[in-house]
């Protein structure tokens, strides 16, 4: 029992600084080609923490193979415009000047139904509301709302604003920072 509750732990510590060296890029929107190393390094974090005949060695020479080769192709991607569509995919527009792009529609497979859902969660309860709405490669849909539509800013108004400073917390829990 020991020895499992070790390799747990050393294989989380593993999995932990693994995660923390691919970025925190890797933690908010993921591509597919992201969670499929996630959910890879996780499958070889329990082989060896489930079978004491696999080597905690192995485990962790696997776990941090995936690492190299997930930043390799994350600095190519950089690099390369085309290999980073290929793995990340590109965006696709679903609203184009107002009209609704079906074939685009069609090629994803989201409904009109499924469209108008995204676009009420995004504030944007009326298609004839929308200038432009994008699919990004990272599953979220951006919209840009039509001219006439859009809120209201001091540099409309020409009124020049002031810088704001960030909020930062000063007692916390009793503590003062």
């Amino acid at each position: 029992m020991f020895i499992i509750c070790l390799r747990t732990i050393i294989l989380y510590i593993t999995v932990l600084i693994t995660i923390r060296i691919m970025g925190k890029s890797e933690l908010s929107k993921m591509s597919p080609f992201q969670l499929v190393v996630i959910f890879m390094i996780a499958e070889l974090a329990s082989i060896p923490i489930e079978s004491p005949d696999v080597s905690i060695i192995k485990g962790m020479a696997a776990i941090f193979t995936l690492l190299f080769l997930q930043v390799f192709i994350s600095y190519i991607s950089i690099k390369s415009e085309g290999f980073k569509n290929f793995v990340n995919g590109k965006p696709s527009v679903l609203i184009e000047n107002g009209k609704i792009n079906y074939r685009e529609l069609s090629s994803l497979r989201i409904s009109i139904n499924d469209l108008m859902e995204q676009l009420r969660l995004g504030n944007s309860p009326s298609l004839a509301d929308v200038d432009y709405a994008v699919m990004e490669s990272n599953g979220d849909l951006s919209i840009i709302p039509k001219p006439g539509k859009r809120p209201l800013t001091p540099d409309d108004m020409k009124i020049t604003a002031s810088g704001d400073a960030m909020p930062l917390v000063i007692i916390s829990d009793g503590h003062l920072y």
